[in-house]
């Protein structure tokens, strides 16, 4: 067993050092390339080979690095912690976060694991805006989080990202679409100590938005169960935020996967995010909401994707009006929720709509649209005669009188503190 770990050992030193050796023996003929370029009076064929030529340098450069430190570097005892840290304070970024529980000590190569945080960092750093990075030990294992809130990877690349100069999108250009060297010297580096290095899909989103609610995961978990139990459920999406087209597929993917297991939702309902008033926008990190368009897109995808599994549609009446919802119906939905009173959750984000939206009116409406309409309970059965009576004769709603706080009235140091008079 020593003799063929040593000869594995041996073919994979002399594999790196040609290698080496043939990336230092590039950088001389890339050296005559460039100055052969200044000679070129056209500018624009000369930038677009000059970039190539940078790229194709950065990455020779890159490899000799590696190299040179994997055959010269010794294994150290370091604090692990520090090194996040500083490695993250050279970008400079106040949109990278650092999550560190307690100082963490390391027994490896030092300069080789800063190599692979900077890889990480600068693949997350090129392709989003916010990004996150935590470590936790467990036991004797450490475990090192990179997350961000780009566009993604599809799942069916996650392992081909790790090869060397792959490239995701056949059909762009290499610098934009190539992973170059970064991730595949990264996984290099992780394998050399013990470790594994994995891609999967980044909760970062949700930590922007609610990082004090439960996840993907947990709430799938929850719901499997709850239907499991005889519950029925709802299931929702609020677009338009700081999410990508990508995440609004995974989201729908992933409702439609339990609910193949489960049969436990009863509707789906499209929730477009009110920005007006909405503190995250406010602050600078949201978008103003979904277009029009998107969000007849949402309600008819979902009626796509659903097909077969969930068989309502709600189109919120509240967050897109009595005209969109209209619209809704002719794209797709068939539900358009209840009749409500004083709703404040989006009206206090900024939206017009949520007072109430009488029976008589929703019906009206319906009819005009050649609909036929039905009152229906919370799991879509016909609703009771007797209580059909009570909501279409029911008094108007008269308007919210709120009194005087008094003593309990907030500090007005407080940011939108609301007076009441």
């Amino acid at each position: 067993f020593d003799r063929m770990r040593k000869r594995i050992l041996r073919h994979l030193n002399q594999r790196s050092e040609m290698l080496s050796g043939i990336s230092h023996d590039l950088r001389t003929p890339l050296t005559r390339i460039k100055l052969q370029l200044a000679f070129i009076n056209d500018k624009e064929i000369t930038n677009k080979l000059s970039r190539d030529v940078d790229e194709m340098e950065k990455m020779l450069n890159e490899y000799l690095q590696f190299s040179q430190s994997n055959f010269t570097e010794k294994s150290e005892k370091f604090n692990l912690s520090e090194l996040i840290m500083s490695t993250v304070k050279k970008y400079e970024n106040k949109n990278i976060l650092v999550d560190q529980e307690r100082e963490i000590f390391f027994s490896g190569r030092k300069n080789l694991i800063q190599r692979c945080l900077n890889n990480l960092l600068d693949n997350a750093v090129n392709f989003s805006k916010n990004i996150k990075v935590t470590q936790q030990k467990i036991k004797r294992s450490v475990l090192i989080f990179v997350e961000d809130d780009g566009p993604g990877i599809p799942s069916s690349e996650y392992e081909n990202v790790f090869k060397p100069f792959y490239k995701i999108d056949k059909s762009r250009n290499q610098t934009k679409s190539s992973v170059g060297l970064g991730l595949s010297i990264a996984s290099d580096i992780i394998r050399s100590h013990g470790g594994n290095i994995e891609m999967g899909n980044s909760e970062m989103g949700r930590q922007i938005i609610c990082a004090d609610k439960i996840n993907t995961e947990q709430w799938l978990e929850v719901m499997e169960e709850a239907h499991g139990l005889g519950f029925r459920t709802t299931a929702t999406v609020m677009y338009g935020h700081v999410e990508k087209t990508v995440h609004w597929a995974s989201h729908l993917a992933r409702i439609r996967d339990l609910q193949k297991r489960t049969g436990g939702f009863t509707e789906f309902v499209p929730l477009p995010y009110v920005h007006m008033e909405a503190p995250m926008y406010l602050k600078g990190n949201s978008r103003a909401g979904p277009s029009f368009r998107e969000a007849i897109l949402m309600h008819s995808i979902a009626r796509i994707i659903f097909h077969g599994l969930i068989e309502n549609i709600q189109a919120s009446w509240v967050k897109m009006g009595k005209d969109g919802v209209f619209a809704c119906l002719n794209a797709g939905a068939n539900d358009i929720g209840g009749t409500l009173m004083n709703e404040s959750i989006t009206r206090a984000a900024g939206s017009d709509h949520g007072q109430e939206w009488e029976p008589n009116s929703m019906e009206n409406s319906l009819i005009k649209m050649r609909r036929k309409p039905r009152m229906r309970t919370t799991l879509y059965r016909d609703a009771p005669v007797t209580q059909k009576g009570l909501a279409f004769s029911a008094p108007d709603l008269q308007q919210v009188e709120n009194s005087k706080a008094t003593k309990l009235q907030r500090s007005k140091k407080l940011d939108n503190l609301v007076q009441v008079v």
